[in-house]
């Protein structure tokens, strides 16, 4: 995920909205695990538990083809193009090497994808860069152009098309930076949801926010609307951490807030990104707090946790996947024709111990989640390269 070297802090909490495609809720929410979710006490709770697993259901399946862009036939040419990833964390180095892959295999010229490092000096260097050799088009992973607003102008400025996965740039950049992903506000709702499932109006949920990070800011809007219009009533905190301690075993503001924070006052914690929530989950573990579940965000780092009942829940997305629509923008951009639609809503999946075996072994598993099939071949199709 996202992080942003100017920001120091980070709050904790997560996001609002709904990808559904109006299916009927079937089954209920995923058992618990880890910490154990109590039966609810009162007739108001239960009826809360309900509907948040009517609700929440939907998201327990893999996203139908039906839910993702139709890809156009483009004829790509030749061009050259760059891939920076906000660092080479798992989902970050994922779609920055699936981006590169792919403009490989159209037949541009591409280096290998390069580390932000979660620098804004680093970031905008490599905008700069794409401006003074006039790139046909940059892929940005989980880089704020906000925060780099000049180099990013510049590079506009030099003719180069962008585009920025699992991003939230805003209006102001309309025509110019072209973001590819979910709605970051709906996962936090999902994520949430899954948390209400479980406790209903005995929830304690604990949310980690980063005032520096558009992904998790937007994700913790959706966690903290959800919850007020659905629990008012639970019990609700946020913890703040620096970009520091974000790459930290702990985190130690985890640490401290367990510490001031006894067994009763806490039993459920969304993290911000499936590296902090495995650190978060072994916190637990070592803590003893056996009460305490853990939910959020990512895949392939969270599977083992989630098999072995120490993390309850991820909202999981399609890294992999976003790497290669990426990629097909550009192109698109360099051949002035309309990129598709739906580029921001893309799907999510609500990950338990429940479906991660399903999960686990679809084709598509090491890329996150997909369309079904040969969802790489649909895109060397539609560039005549099959």
């Amino acid at each position: 995920m996202r992080k942003k070297s100017t920001m120091s802090v980070i709050v904790l909490a997560l996001a609002v909205a709904v990808w559904a495609l109006a299916l009927s809720g079937c089954g209920s929410s995923s058992s618990s695990t880890g910490g154990s979710a109590p039966a609810s006490t009162t007739t108001a709770s239960s009826a809360i538990q309900t509907t948040a697993q009517k609700l929440v259901a939907p998201y327990e399946k893999l996203p139908p083809a039906s839910a993702y862009p139709t890809l156009p036939a483009i004829n790509p040419g030749t061009a050259n193009a760059a891939v920076m990833s906000c660092s080479f964390s798992n989902d970050c180095l994922l779609s920055g090497e699936q981006a590169v892959d792919a403009f490989r295999a159209m037949g541009w010229k591409s280096d290998p994808t390069q580390n932000g490092n979660f620098s804004t000096a680093t970031w905008s260097a490599f905008m700069a860069r794409a401006a003074s050799q006039h790139l046909a088009g940059v892929v940005l992973i989980g880089i704020d152009v906000n925060t780099i607003s000049a180099s990013v102008n510049e590079a506009v400025s030099a003719g180069v098309k962008i585009a920025c996965v699992f991003c939230q740039s805003g209006a102001q950049w309309n025509g110019k930076v072209y973001d590819v992903g979910p709605n970051l506000q709906n996962m936090g709702y999902v994520a949430a949801m899954e948390a209400i499932a479980q406790y209903g109006t005995n929830l304690k949920l604990v949310d980690f926010n980063s005032p520096g990070t558009d992904a998790i800011v937007e994700r913790h809007l959706g966690v903290a609307s959800t919850i007020a219009k659905y629990c008012p009533s639970c019990s609700f905190h946020t913890v703040t951490v620096n970009n520091v301690q974000l790459g930290e075993p702990g985190p130690p503001p985890w640490d401290s807030y367990l510490e001031t924070h006894p067994q009763g006052t806490v039993n459920y914690v969304i993290g911000p990104f499936d590296n902090l929530d495995n650190e978060i989950a072994k916190t637990d573990q070592s803590e003893g707090r056996t009460d305490v579940q853990v939910g959020g965000y990512g895949f392939a780092g969270a599977l083992p946790y989630i098999e072995d009942g120490q993390e309850q829940s991820i909202v999981t997305y399609g890294f992999g996947y976003y790497g290669y629509l990426a990629a097909e923008v550009i192109a698109l951009l360099h051949a002035n024709k309309p990129v598709p639609a739906g580029l921001t809503s893309l799907p999510v999946m609500l990950v338990t111990k429940n479906n991660v075996n399903i999960v686990a072994d679809n084709d598509n598993a090491g890329h996150y989640i997909a369309p079904p099939g040969d969802w790489q071949k649909t895109f060397l199709t539609s560039w005549g390269k099959a």
